[in-house]
């Protein structure tokens, strides 16, 4: 699932926040719930890649190691 999957399947469901780590499955927050997301957890680095730009991206890699 791309980034574009995400987001339509997101706003198709009315959610307000999505909830995507590396480490536990994707969760959405809709009508004020915190939900398990309907799709498999994405690959959050290329998810990363595709939003952030390269700055971004090191600023991530700086704040989790």
């Amino acid at each position: 699932m791309d980034v574009e999957e995400i987001v339509a399947l997101s706003v198709k469901h009315n959610v307000s926040d999505l909830h995507l780590c590396s480490d536990s499955p994707p969760r959405w927050r809709r009508s004020g719930r915190l939900e398990p997301a309907p799709f498999p957890p994405p690959d959050v680095e290329a998810l990363l890649k595709a939003w952030l730009n390269d700055e971004q991206q090191g600023a991530c890699l700086v704040n989790t190691s």
